[in-house]
């Protein structure tokens, strides 16, 4: 049985945001997606104020007296109820994942995982080598409405770097700036190449 030779791999930092370090047979990448506090007291404030104005609407649904409201205007209340709700729920979706979420990149001698974390959990997308293509940039264009949606705070979208694997592209990398992205993407192509430089020769060795 052949044995792995060491690791030579060093832990660094690419930007305010990215971090990366030796995991076993690899290196695992994580992406914070903290913002400025005055970003995060924003985004707490506006949460806060979407509860506080479905409050009533919610009282007026299910709790309000019938002498109050007809059961038309009862229906009414419960539909704006659940409407509001739903953008609250992905308010407070984005407020968790702006105090405690982070994308997580492994390579190692098994191939190239994703997660989006919220604090440790979530469930990675784990490719082998050999069955994803290689990175690519995606960059913002200005003129398009919805990319620049994607790219602000209040949203979990912005995704700066892609590959295909499996019919689909796969996204992470969310809201970096172009220097920041362009260093992710050497850094998981120089990773991807060793580690199944490494795999492939494990494998001759220990046949």
């Amino acid at each position: 049985m052949s044995r792995k030779k060491p690791s030579d791999r060093r832990a660094g930092s690419i930007g305010e945001r990215i971090l990366f370090s030796p995991s076993p047979s690899g290196i695992k990448i994580e992406i914070s997606q903290k913002i400025p506090k005055a970003q995060m007291v924003m985004l707490s404030t506006w949460l806060v104020m979407w509860g506080i104005v479905i409050l009533p609407v919610i009282w007026l649904g299910f709790l309000g007296d019938e002498s109050m409201i007809s059961s038309d205007e009862r229906i009414a209340y419960m539909v704006y109820a659940g409407f509001w709700s739903f953008f609250a729920f992905r308010i407070f979706k984005v407020w968790r994942w702006r105090r405690v979420g982070k994308e997580q990149i492994v390579i190692s001698e098994r191939g190239l995982s994703v997660a989006m974390l919220f604090g440790e959990r979530g469930l990675p997308d784990t490719f082998s080598h050999g069955s994803f293509g290689s990175m690519e940039r995606l960059h913002l264009d200005p003129r398009k409405l919805m990319q620049s949606f994607d790219h602000a705070f209040w949203s979990l979208g912005g995704a700066t770097v892609r590959f295909k694997a499996r019919g689909k592209y796969i996204q992470f990398g969310k809201q970096l700036n172009d220097r920041d992205a362009d260093a992710l993407v050497a850094l998981v192509q120089r990773e991807v190449k060793r580690s199944a430089s490494d795999a492939a020769s494990q494998l001759t060795a220990d046949s």
